[in-house]
């Protein structure tokens, strides 16, 4: 079995983008097949592009993922049902579903498909590299997984929150007054909000 570390290597260098009539385009590092856009996959809603795999949400409402799948990332739960979003991590994929479930699947290296018990529906989700992120019905922010550089410790002071982007060892929050908070490492400047 090849460990999470053993993908440093790997650089994140693909893009999707949904064309106005739902067909599904992906460009650039195609090393897994995460550019390999299944001939059968019809329209598609929504995309999320992660390291090494794609995952896209059809008109039906159905998930499906292709790439790399050496942790089970691109395995979709039989019994998963109809999703409303879905965000690719590093080796994870997490899919809201339309019930509000949040559902996660792939490497659990750091616990970051051990979606939090009591997590009730969930409005938003963000798969980073090795945590992912949710935005639950009233607002709040939680996040679970990987917390080394405290990517996970949501400000206790944070309130609602419209928005959610999980990065590499980092967390970005849009609060309900449009302002901006990232936490979590900063090595780069990346949690130094600009206020313009």
């Amino acid at each position: 079995m090849v460990s999470s570390s053993a993908l440093e290597r790997t650089c994140s260098a693909n893009t999707c983008a949904v064309r106005t009539n739902g067909q599904l385009v992906c460009f650039g590092e195609n090393e897994f097949g995460e550019c390999d856009v299944p001939a059968d996959l019809g329209a598609v809603l929504v995309v999320s592009a992660g390291t090494t795999h794609t995952c896209a949400v059809q008109t039906n409402g159905q998930l499906v993922c292709f790439g790399d799948n050496r942790f089970g990332e691109c395995d979709v739960p039989a019994d998963l049902g109809p999703v409303l979003a879905v965000s690719a991590g590093h080796c994870h994929t997490c899919a809201l579903r339309t019930d509000g479930q949040l559902v996660c699947f792939g490497d659990n290296a750091f616990e970051e498909c051990d979606v939090p018990a009591g997590l009730g529906p969930v409005l938003a989700v963000s798969a980073g590299r090795c945590h992912a992120c949710a935005v639950r019905a009233d607002g709040q922010l939680v996040c679970f997984g990987d917390n080394a550089c405290g990517q996970c410790d949501v400000p206790a002071d944070l309130g609602p929150v419209l928005a959610v982007s999980a990065g590499n060892s980092f967390t970005c929050a849009v609060k309900t007054n449009g302002q901006i908070v990232c936490f979590g490492t900063n090595s780069c400047g990346q949690c130094d909000v600009l206020n313009r």
